[in-house]
């Protein structure tokens, strides 16, 4: 059952707010890119002419049987010229490759932002508890490039019960699940842990989420394994389980709130007609 949309809250609002601060630089570092281009290919021409310049005082300078010396100097001179624009046109070239590293960067940074600001307004854009939780499997599937997870809700008796899994292969109970290791750690922490080492992953998980509203703890995402054609988590992907935590915990609240008010909201109207009968 869906209910009406809720605003953005003080936090979503930031993390909108970050997201146009990225393209803000997006687009200033796009800028610093054309003028390093424009730049090296004024380097570039100059480098050209001052080869021809070298070329033809050499000959100069081979046909030339008195004064000599000051010819001499001049084709040092031009040559050094040509030695220096050469070093500038490298190190142009680098700084060119660098900046266009970090405005890919930059790009799949804001691709991934905008992605999850339509995936967390899709969160708080229903009240139906399966649908919360089926937009969480999307995001961690098809965002972050999960292949083998557990998504944990939190139960009265303090543990968790699995809602929802792909490939989890025996890792976790269904319910009844008690923090231990890694997942003890980032429910009391109410910090996410993510493997970025090249040994071995702790207890095989690469990712550990909380789904932390404040200081309750009201879920947590594992992740085991990602998808064949994605090796390692990468600094986005880091950012994104960040956002999902908050996202996710305010959503499930929600969700449980809703349904618990709409409960009791069905016992009533039984009473009601139990009693104009």
């Amino acid at each position: 059952m869906s209910g009406p949309e809720n605003p953005p809250s003080g936090a979503q609002q930031r993390k909108i707010d970050e997201g146009l601060e990225t393209l803000e630089q997006l687009a200033q570092g796009l800028g610093q890119l054309d003028a390093l281009r424009d730049l090296l290919s004024e380097l570039v021409v100059d480098n050209t002419r001052l080869q021809k310049d070298n070329r033809r005082l050499s000959e100069a300078l081979i046909k030339q049987t008195q004064g000599g010396g000051d010819a001499l100097k001049t084709v040092k001179a031009a040559q050094e010229k040509v030695r220096v624009a050469q070093i500038q046109v490298q190190d142009l070239l680098e700084e060119n490759t660098d900046l266009n590293g970090r405005i890919l960067e930059l790009e799949e940074l804001n691709g991934s932002m905008m992605s999850m600001y339509v995936a967390s307004y899709r969160l708080h854009a229903t009240l139906d508890l399966d649908e919360v939780v089926a937009t969480i499997e999307e995001i961690i599937v098809n965002f972050i490039g999960a292949n083998a997870y557990a998504i944990l809700l939190a139960n009265p008796e303090g543990s968790f019960d699995v809602v929802a899994d792909r490939q989890l292969d025996g890792r976790l109970a269904r319910s009844g699940v008690e923090p231990r290791g890694v997942l003890a750690e980032v429910v009391g922490s109410r910090v996410a842990y993510v493997h970025t080492s090249e040994r071995p992953a702790r207890e095989g998980v690469i990712a550990a989420v909380p789904l932390a509203m404040g200081r309750d703890v009201v879920g947590a995402v594992v992740l085991y394994e990602l998808l064949s054609q994605k090796d390692r988590l990468l600094r986005n992907d880091v950012e994104l389980l960040s956002l999902l935590g908050g996202h996710a915990a305010s959503a499930l609240v929600s969700a449980r709130l809703y349904a618990r008010a709409d409960r009791k909201l069905k016992t009533l109207q039984g009473m009601i007609e139990l009693l104009q009968r």
